[in-house]
């Protein structure tokens, strides 16, 4: 019962010791985001989310992700439009 007691206090400490090193990866929900030729806004057309941000790091038909930018963000499309933009923190 004892060497099961250290054992479980050890692996405690071990997780509270590293359990902090893993980075948190917060998003949020944004209105617009700013590119490098111009604001992008909830609303815009895929023309102009590649006119204003460029080449994307990853993108489906309706999802286009900007890994590269700071900070990082996603677009979701419906219907050619934008619809969400979720920013990376």
């Amino acid at each position: 019962m004892k060497k099961r007691n250290v054992y479980l206090i050890g692996l405690l400490l071990v997780v509270m010791a590293f359990g902090n090193t893993f980075p948190i990866i917060a998003a949020e929900e944004a209105d617009s985001v700013v590119c490098d030729e111009g604001i992008l806004k909830i609303g815009d057309t895929d023309a102009d989310v590649r006119e204003k941000c460029g080449k994307t790091a990853r993108e489906s038909e309706n999802e286009w992700a900007y890994d590269d930018a700071t900070p990082s963000f996603t677009v979701y499309f419906e219907e050619k439009k934008v619809v969400r933009i979720l920013v990376e923190h």
